[in-house]
């Protein structure tokens, strides 16, 4: 299936729906997570307590992420977001994700193989903004 396609039927899911896949892939992280395929400098950062009102609020699509499941950074209103608040990403620079329903922490790295910045997504902590519930 092509992108476009694949955009246009997600974009076509209901509000149950995507919390679903959020909540498989959240499942998968935890997974990953627990089998110790990650490193403990990753572990450590996605297991620290973030203040959210002082984390930067940037757009993002949730549907637009990568095959590690990361959210690509490269999104028309995720470079406003950055540019009217300041921000120049750096490895490890703790963001706060949002959506129009959904919001939750991330950790922006650059994906050399794409030669981008994407987060990576704190799918424990992720949740609906008020009004979405």
């Amino acid at each position: 299936m092509s992108k476009p396609k694949m955009r246009a039927q997600q974009a076509g899911l209901s509000f149950t729906e995507k919390i679903k896949i959020l909540e498989k892939l959240r499942d998968r992280d935890r997974a990953i997570t627990a089998s110790g395929l990650r490193g403990k400098a990753e572990r450590s950062a996605n297991e620290k307590a973030l203040k959210l009102e002082q984390l930067p609020k940037v757009f993002v699509d949730f549907n637009n992420s990568d095959r590690q499941g990361r959210v690509r950074l490269n999104c028309a209103g995720t470079m406003e977001d950055l540019n009217r608040s300041g921000i120049v990403l750096q490895e490890g620079t703790e963001i706060l994700l949002c959506c129009v329903e959904l919001e939750t922490e991330g950790i922006a790295t650059y994906s050399t193989e794409e030669g981008l910045w994407v987060a990576k997504v704190n799918w424990d902590r992720i949740r609906s903004l008020p009004g979405n519930e």
